[in-house]
């Protein structure tokens, strides 16, 4: 069988984007050893200038040239970009989504035993919000300077297919679903809710519940094991992931992929931390494990086992680097540092596939 080669366009940033390179640059890093150990998979990074510094030179954060190479190629590993440093234009990741047609937010939540910021252990949840509509689809009139007016747009259509995402995903881990949403009081909540509830239909051997908002966000302090997959519409989804990754110790341990029917990007969950600028200290395993959620996606719709087999080298590599504490950056509550963490998660891999050939 010919080996398979990835082209991914690759959105490492530049000097404006804060932390944003520096996290590219140990993902990059920890890729590299890994496909080496893993003996693949090739992929070619093509790099894509993106980010807030492209804004002094050409007006916008995305250039029309770089977001013709990435709907061209369809897959991109994308580092944090300030989006906050371009306020006139439409920030980097909104445009992915809207551009690739990448609907759903999956966002991978899990504690590690070795983490002493984490709040409860044994999280592991997927959480699958919506990208496509909601606020964040930015439809607002003024009627008066006085005043705004948004619109929070959810369709039938949009919600089955987000819910049947997450349906998916609970099939292939423990078979349970919540849904995160106002069953009373909002409309648009409720024509989710019930999208979610036909859905469940053709998912029996799932188990399915809903949860309002509100008590849910109590939950994810008090009870957050009893969670597998939730599915959220957009807003909802934002603010509990980053509850959630809080709960598990920090924002930094979390991967985001952002899919379409036939397109990926693939992000950390935070923006470009800005007070870790230059001082080497920021944690670069949300980066790291965007990569994991990348190499599952090419693996999934290439039919690639090698770049399943590394994404799963990735994951026990880092997991095994956590579950010591013995190399834990600064919001992790340790005192190493973006390059200790590189050096011991590279070491893991090592060693993990060196233990699966012998």
């Amino acid at each position: 069988m010919a080996e398979k080669v990835h082209r991914v366009a690759y959105v490492r940033g530049g000097p404006e984007d804060e932390t944003g390179p520096e996290m590219a640059d140990a993902a990059m890093a920890v890729l590299g050893v890994l496909f080496e150990a893993n003996q693949g998979p090739t992929i070619d990074f093509v790099p894509v200038e993106a980010g807030a510094h492209c804004y002094p030179k050409y007006g916008t954060s995305m250039p029309e040239d770089a977001l013709k190479t990435i709907l061209e190629i369809g897959i991109a590993f994308k580092a944090p970009t300030a989006s906050a440093k371009a306020k006139e234009t439409v920030p980097v990741s909104l445009m992915l989504r809207k551009e690739l047609k990448a609907y759903a937010n999956v966002n991978e939540l899990r504690s590690y035993a070795g983490v002493p910021t984490a709040l409860r252990p044994n999280i592991d949840v997927a959480l699958v919000r919506d990208n496509s509509e909601g606020l964040f689809a930015m439809h607002s009139v003024y009627p008066s300077e006085d005043m705004t007016v948004d619109f929070r747009f959810i369709t039938r259509g949009a919600a089955q297919r987000i819910a049947r995402v997450g349906f998916d995903m609970a099939r292939r881990r423990r078979k349970k679903v919540a849904v995160c949403a106002y069953p009373v009081g909002i409309n648009s909540d409720k024509l989710f809710i019930k999208s979610c509830e036909e859905v469940a239909e053709d998912y029996p051997d799932v188990e399915f519940w809903v949860r309002k908002v509100d008590a849910f966000a109590g939950t994810i302090i008090a009870n957050p094991e009893q969670y597998d997959v939730i599915i959220t519409p957009n807003e909802w989804g934002s603010i509990m992931t980053d509850l959630f990754a809080e709960v598990c110790g920090s924002v930094g341990l979390a991967g985001r992929g952002n899919i379409g029917d036939s397109t990926g990007y693939f992000e950390p969950i935070h923006g470009t931390a800005p007070g870790k600028t230059g001082k080497g200290t920021v944690n670069p395993i949300s980066q790291i494990m965007a990569g994991k959620l990348m190499l599952e996606f090419l693996g999934e719709r290439f039919d690639d086992p090698i770049a399943i087999r590394a994404a799963d080298l990735l994951e026990q590599a880092v997991r095994r680097v956590l579950s010591t504490g013995n190399v834990l950056t600064v919001d992790l509550g340790g005192t190493s540092t973006t390059a200790d963490m590189v050096s011991a998660i590279s070491d893991e891999i090592r060693n993990v596939a060196a233990s699966a050939l012998a």
